[in-house]
């Protein structure tokens, strides 16, 4: 092959508390059996990572990314810089968005007027957090939309300091399991998910 595979590569995961750290961890680990060595470096979340890959000067050539990220006014590159390739899917992730008290909420419109922690900045949680409420109509003129990591969403939820707040991560993620554990919150079943995966053509 001219020219030769690297042996020695640098992945951008994401956030110290992501799963996505200890996902690229494994795949070191499987690496390391052909004698390609993997540097997993954490990152600021997947905007942070879009940047990096475009960035010629920077050692990471490998990120996990999630799908729709990369047509962001933040992540068009210009004249300088590099285009992406996808390598292919590595898996779904579910988007959770947990809420307080009742009644049963079936609609993101239902958030209007209310706190809302919609993840980090940077990161792909906020980015489509912020997406889908502005398709229904909930924005920062008529709510307040909270800026937190995983782990401050998670603590203003269950202190009552959010109403609400979106996490993208596995079911079997502590983190998801302590929230459905969690007494009075619950975990929104949308009701238009049909209608939302086809105005957001890379959801399912």
């Amino acid at each position: 092959i001219d020219p030769a595979p690297r042996m020695q590569v640098v992945m951008a995961t994401g956030a110290e508390d992501s799963e996505y750290l200890e996902f690229a961890r494994s795949y070191a680990g499987q690496l390391a059996v052909d004698g390609v060595t993997l540097e997993v470096q954490s990152s600021g979340g997947a905007m942070d990572n879009i940047k990096r890959l475009r960035d010629p000067q920077d050692a990471a050539r490998i990120a996990f990314l999630q799908d729709g990220l990369s047509d962001t006014d933040e992540s068009r590159a210009d004249d300088s810089e590099v285009d992406l390739v996808s390598l292919g899917s590595v898996s779904y992730e579910p988007i959770w968005i947990f809420y307080r008290g009742t009644p049963v909420q079936t609609r993101l419109s239902a958030l209007q007027g209310r706190r809302i922690a919609v993840g980090n900045k940077g990161t792909g949680t906020q980015v489509l957090a912020l997406r889908l409420l502005a398709a229904h109509g909930v924005n920062a003129a008529n709510s307040q939309l909270v800026t937190a990591d995983r782990a401050q969403s998670q603590a203003m939820l269950q202190q009552g300091q959010v109403d609400a707040a979106f996490f993208i991560g596995a079911a079997e993620s502590k983190q998801v399991r302590a929230l459905m554990a969690y007494p009075g919150l619950h975990v929104m079943n949308l009701d238009q998910a049909e209608a939302i995966t086809r105005q957001f053509p890379y959801l399912h």
